[in-house]
């Protein structure tokens, strides 16, 4: 998304910039196994869990 680079990290999910600068992270109360990125806009995140499964809406930035 946008050149950005988003994974999941055991207790969180991380974006980072084409430069590899973290810029982003989600964190949860427990570890994550999976996510993926759909919806029409490709703004909303669903993600399973270690007991449950999530789905978040991101407000995607845009740059001037």
């Amino acid at each position: 998304m946008h050149g950005n680079v988003w994974t999941s990290s055991a207790d969180s999910l991380r974006a980072y910039a084409s430069d590899r600068i973290l810029i982003g992270r989600i964190r949860f109360a427990e570890l994550l196994s999976n996510f993926c990125v759909r919806g029409p806009r490709r703004n909303r995140l669903h993600i399973t869990a270690q007991t449950s499964p999530y789905a978040i809406y991101l407000n995607p930035y845009t740059a001037n």
